[in-house]
């Protein structure tokens, strides 16, 4: 997999998924892993499978952003981590959306209902948008990918 820039806006970066043919095979282990005590461990090794696959429901609406900024810390959404968003996921209420208020984008818990975008951080307050502002959810988060080696 590739990762095109497409665009860069108020710290968001916005990358195009464009997939390499026969990249993205990784080998699967037929064990759980305990975080906590550790377990036995278990040899048998199945199929590998494509990591595309796991991550991405939709190719053709499914794109990746880059994280910037504080805001969705509690929700496990740190600076740099990359945001999987897809576009034909259905909205939901306090969903992570990736959303467009007023020509700016940013990544919130939103609920249209209410018209209030929540952030996961008790640092910045709820924008709660008034008539006249226009919102768009331009698609939900789906994925959070965090390197945690070599940080």
């Amino acid at each position: 997999m590739t990762m095109k820039p497409l665009f860069q806006n108020d710290g968001i970066e916005v990358y195009a998924y464009t997939p390499k043919p026969g990249t993205g095979l990784v080998e699967l282990f037929d064990a759980a892993v305990q975080c906590g005590f550790a377990s036995p461990a278990n040899d048998f090794v199945h199929d590998p499978i494509d990591v595309r696959d796991l991550l991405i429901d939709n190719k053709e609406a499914t794109f990746i952003i880059k994280s910037v900024g504080l805001s969705m810390l509690d929700d496990g959404i740190s600076p740099g981590d990359y945001l999987i968003i897809d576009r034909g996921k259905a909205y939901y209420p306090d969903g992570i959306a990736l959303c467009c208020v007023n020509g700016e984008f940013t990544v919130k818990r939103v609920n249209v209902e209410t018209a209030t975008l929540k952030p996961a951080n008790k640092e910045f307050k709820n924008l709660v948008l008034s008539e006249g502002d226009e919102l768009i959810v331009w698609g939900m988060v789906v994925w959070t990918l965090k390197k945690q080696y070599g940080k």
